[in-house]
């Protein structure tokens, strides 16, 4: 059965793909796990790069250089799928890129993402403090996101330095452009229609699918990436 494993953006955990994962596993072997420094995984003092995500991949899956593997990545985690398939090209079949942050400078003109991408002071007393205000949110996310309150809980895992430095290091560092090193025929763009950071001029190349309603998170939208990965693996 083919193998197909399941990455996560900055922030966010294995939780994010629990109904996407239902959606698959009549079909295919998968594999997912919170990535180090997030979720309920041990968050070291650490540069949090692509080089040391895809360190802790290799070891988490227990690499074998003679399987081929699928990657559905989603937002920073199609980036960790693409630096992957940079290292192991023979060893990755296909890649479906779930609106891959192409525009850095939308990411960098919001202001919570701004806040910790200069590692202010105002960042970290936010982290240094989720414990007490996080519980404010709850109730919202509760009554109206209740099928997904476990991902919203687990958002509040990380710290302030695995939340700053996957942004720096990984997601902000990323250069669109090392995609087209990756063979043509192995990635599969998966983007929202209300996304703001996808680039249509540069997917337009690859086999790409937009998916109507869907914003960066896709939540609600499993079936229809469900879908779409079938048809392509």
């Amino acid at each position: 059965m083919q193998k197909i494993i399941l990455i996560h953006g900055v922030c966010g955990s294995k939780n994010n793909f629990k109904y996407l994962q239902k959606e698959l596993a009549k079909d295919f072997e998968i594999i997912s796990f919170d990535l180090i420094g997030h979720g309920r995984e041990r968050k070291p003092q650490q540069i949090y790069d692509a080089k040391n995500f895809v360190s802790f991949i290799e070891r988490r899956i227990k690499f074998n250089d003679q399987e081929k593997y699928v990657f559905v990545g989603h937002s920073m985690g199609a980036i960790i799928a693409k630096e992957f398939a940079l290292k192991h090209p023979a060893n990755v079949k296909k890649i479906f890129l779930v609106n891959y942050p192409f525009k850095k400078e939308v990411i960098l003109r919001h202001w919570f993402y701004r806040m910790y991408s200069k590692y202010s002071i105002w960042g970290k007393m936010m982290c240094d403090t989720k414990h007490i205000w996080k519980y404010v949110f709850y109730p919202y996310f509760f009554l109206f996101y209740d099928r997904y309150f476990d991902s919203f809980q687990d958002y509040f895992r990380h710290t302030y330095n695995s939340e700053t430095s996957s942004l720096k290091n990984t997601l902000l560092t990323d250069r669109n452009e090392t995609l087209k090193k990756i063979k043509k025929e192995k990635l599969i763009f998966i983007s929202g229609e209300k996304d703001h950071v996808t680039i249509k001029k540069f997917i337009k190349h690859f086999t790409h699918y937009s998916i109507k309603g869907m914003g960066h998170l896709f939540f609600g939208f499993e079936k229809e990436i469900a879908q779409i990965i079938r048809k392509n693996v």
